[in-house]
């Protein structure tokens, strides 16, 4: 993912220069639960401007299975509760968004969860619909902070 930020970067130059702070991408959590929480959830993926993720300052999280995705499945259940351990260690966020790379990650889904609850997005397949997932990734590394769920009237 830093590989292909990295790539739509040197393509763009006008991406870098609006991006708000530096994002990267890390697995570095995916086999220990992340520090500061009661609830010990470990995420494969993080988005985050920090060297030590904290629920306190995720971005994005992202989820990765093999299988196929079913929303009854661990990873829904697991996704659910990455997005509200991220609202409420930050009460300043509108939404939070989960990336859910399933079926050997050849398939993404976009999980988008505010106060009220979640929706999921459709499926599609990251080989055949490149130009999609770039858009996607390009957004949420490159885009403002309200792109990925923050508030922009709250200040602190």
């Amino acid at each position: 993912m830093n590989a292909l930020a990295g790539c739509l970067s040197a393509s763009q130059p006008l991406l870098e220069r609006e991006c708000y702070a530096t994002r990267t991408w890390s697995a570095a959590n995916a086999h220990k639960a992340l520090p500061e929480s009661e609830i010990k959830r470990k995420p494969d993926l993080v988005l985050s401007d920090d060297v030590t993720a904290k629920w306190g300052n995720i971005r994005v999280s992202g989820e990765l299975t093999h299988s196929p995705y079913k929303p009854a499945m661990r990873l829904g259940k697991a996704a659910d509760t990455h997005a509200y351990l991220m609202m409420s260690e930050q009460p300043w966020r509108r939404f939070s968004l989960i990336l859910s790379f399933t079926n050997a990650y050849h398939h993404l889904r976009v999980l988008l969860y505010d106060h009220s609850g979640g929706v999921v997005s459709t499926r599609f397949d990251i080989y055949q619909q490149p130009d999609l997932f770039s858009h996607i990734i390009a957004v949420i590394n490159f885009g403002n902070l309200e792109c990925v769920g923050y508030d922009s009237t709250v200040s602190f």
